[in-house]
């Protein structure tokens, strides 16, 4: 494998990426770029839901040109949006990059994203929807392009970060 150069955290909203983000930076001296929109857990529709089919191509249109310009960079690690890859151009792009994913099942984001009031301004019934729609839908894809993947519902995020630091060195 190449020099690791560039680090992309991809997962559902609610599974840490920026948390996991901001601490690895923090161990590698790297930068840190969060390039994570979180509309959809915000508002608690699909992005096709909020901007339809012309609206969200053109959404990760500019979800492809902000990628393509991170690769110009070195020691970042990017935290991305939860529809990082709704193009076959950022698969692609993040196919030649170092990727971490992190799983999380919807309970546990469900959890998570609601100690501190409601997540979304729809109700809870229709967030708890929305996640089961989004693991359904992308799930798969995260998997495919992720060089290192771990679960986020436990607490060994520690352990995890160090691993990843190992793999950086070592390369």
């Amino acid at each position: 494998m190449p020099s690791i150069q560039r680090i992309f955290i991809v997962g559902q909203p609610g599974a840490g990426k920026g948390v996991l983000a901001k601490i690895l930076a923090k161990k590698l001296n790297w930068q840190f770029v969060d390039a994570d929109l979180g509309i959809e857990s915000h508002v608690g529709l699909t992005l096709h839901e909020i901007l339809g089919k012309q609206g969200l191509d053109s959404y990760c249109e500019c979800q492809f040109k902000i990628l393509e310009t991170l690769t110009n960079k070195q020691a970042i690690v990017v935290a991305t949006d939860g529809l990082v890859l709704g193009n076959d151009k950022c698969i692609a792009l993040l196919n030649r990059e170092f990727v971490v994913h992190l799983t999380i099942n919807a309970s546990t984001q469900i959890a998570e994203r609601t100690t501190d009031g409601p997540p979304t301004l729809l109700n809870f019934d229709n967030y708890s929807n929305l996640l089961d729609e989004l693991h359904a839908e992308r799930d798969g894809k995260y998997e495919s392009v992720a060089n290192y993947s771990f679960n986020r519902d436990n607490d060994t995020l520690d352990e995890h970060v160090q691993g990843i630091v190992e793999m950086v060195n070592n390369t």
